[in-house]
Parts: C-alpha cells; sequence; structure tokens
C-alpha cells in the first residue's frame, strides 16, 4: 500500500515527465493556464500545396497530442493540490475512497472504479 508521500512522489515524478514533453510541442500560457501549440515559422510561408497540407497535418496532429497531455497534465495537478486537502484518493462523484489498486495503477484517478464512467466528463 502506497502513502500519500510515495503517490505524491509519482505524481511529480509524472507531471515533471509531462511538462518536458508539452515544452517540446507547446508553450504554457501563464494568463489562460493553457498550453497552446507552437507553430514553426517557417510553415507559415510555405506555397507549395503539399508542404501546406503537411504543415496542417502536423499541426493538427501536434494539437491532438497536446490536449491529450494537457489533460493528464491538469489531472496530476489536481492529485497534487488534492493532498494538503485530505481529499486525495476520494471518489470526486460519490467521495467514496478510491481502491489503492486503481490509484497505484493512475495515481491521479478522480473517481472510484463505480463511477470511472464519469470521469471523462467531470469539469477540470
Amino acid at each position: 500500500m502506497h502513502t500519500h508521500d510515495e503517490y505524491r512522489a509519482t505524481l511529480e515524478s509524472s507531471l515533471a515527465a509531462v511538462v518536458s514533453e508539452l515544452e517540446t510541442i507547446a508553450q504554457h500560457n501563464d494568463e489562460s493556464g493553457d498550453w497552446e501549440v507552437k507553430t514553426d515559422a517557417s510553415e507559415q510561408f510555405e506555397s507549395d500545396e503539399n508542404s501546406e497540407a503537411d504543415a496542417a497535418e502536423e499541426l493538427a496532429t501536434r494539437t491532438a497530442i497536446v490536449s491529450e497531455l494537457e489533460t493528464s497534465y491538469r489531472h496530476i495537478k489536481r492529485a497534487l493540490e488534492k493532498i494538503p486537502l485530505g481529499t486525495y484518493g476520494l471518489c470526486e462523484v460519490c467521495s467514496a475512497s478510491i481502491a489503492p489498486s486503481r490509484l497505484h495503477l493512475l495515481p491521479s484517478a478522480r473517481t472510484c472504479s463505480l463511477h470511472l464512467n464519469d470521469e471523462r466528463t467531470l469539469a477540470l
């Protein structure tokens, strides 16, 4: 069984990895708190149709990746904020304890197994 200190260390390590990956393709907007996809300046001046299509496809791919990473980032940050509040490991839907086996697999889990399907619809 993990302690909150062990979960904190795992979450902090995961956060560092997510931030590192985000920083390669996005930049953090301090005002909004969002991550915004970086664009290559050379992509903006391409006139070849194939190059433009490639650039658009690359931007779409990066946008999707940033979206997934940003969701992970927000879930990890939220989990870290819950530890000192004493609400870490409690389901955000029913307040029941989240099974240690679930937290072991996903330390940033926000719901118990019963409300797993509700996790995607919870506001960040």
